[in-house]
C-alpha cells in the first residue's frame, strides 16, 4: 500500500531530459517511415513537479500519433521554452491534419475523425483522452491547432516549478 502511494506522488523532474529521451527512443519507430524527430529548446533543463511515468506515457503518444498520421520523410518538431512561469511543449507534424470541427472532439474518448485510417493504424481512440487527463492533472493544459493537408501542432503548458537550469 505505501508503494502505491509513493508512485502516485509527483516529485520533481527535469522535463527537458524526459523529452529527450522519448525522443531517442520513438526514433526507431519514426525511422520506419523515414520521419526524424527533432528535439529544439533541449539546451535548457525545465524542472516541474510531476509523475515522470505519466508525462512519459503523454509524450510518446503525441509523438507516435505525429508519427502515424503525419507524411513519411518528413519532420517531427519537438519544441521546449519557458514561458512567464510556465513551460511549453509543442509537437508538430505534417501530414493530412484535422478539420476544424473535429479539432475539440479529438479528446473525447474513443473519438476518430477518420475511423477507417485510425482502424487500419490500430487506434482506439483513446491516447489523446488519457493524455489531456493525465496534462491536467499535472495542473496543464493541452490544445491543437491544424491546418488541413500541412502541419498539426499539439501544445502541452505545465507550470513550472524549478525554473530553467543549464543541462
Amino acid at each position: 500500500m505505501q508503494e502505491e502511494k509513493e508512485a502516485d506522488e509527483k516529485k520533481r523532474l527535469n522535463l527537458t531530459e524526459l523529452l529527450m529521451n522519448v525522443a531517442d527512443t520513438m526514433q526507431l519507430k519514426a525511422g520506419r517511415r523515414q520521419n526524424k524527430i527533432v528535439l529544439e529548446g533541449a539546451e535548457k533543463g525545465f524542472l516541474i513537479e510531476g509523475r515522470e511515468d505519466k508525462l512519459r506515457q503523454v509524450f510518446i503518444n503525441l509523438i507516435d500519433n505525429a508519427i502515424k498520421y503525419g507524411r513519411p520523410k518528413e519532420s517531427i518538431r519537438l519544441k521546449i521554452t519557458g514561458q512567464k512561469g510556465s513551460v511549453k511543449i509543442s509537437v508538430a507534424n505534417r501530414g493530412e491534419g484535422i478539420r476544424k470541427e473535429d479539432a475539440e472532439s479529438i479528446f473525447e474518448p474513443f473519438f476518430c475523425a477518420d475511423r477507417a485510417l485510425s482502424r487500419e493504424l490500430g487506434s482506439t481512440g483513446l491516447g489523446l483522452s488519457i493524455s489531456k487527463k493525465i496534462v491536467e492533472e499535472h495542473d496543464g493544459t493541452i490544445s491543437v491547432t491544424s491546418t488541413p493537408k500541412e502541419t498539426t501542432v499539439f501544445t502541452v503548458c505545465f507550470p513550472d516549478t524549478g525554473g530553467e537550469k543549464e543541462i
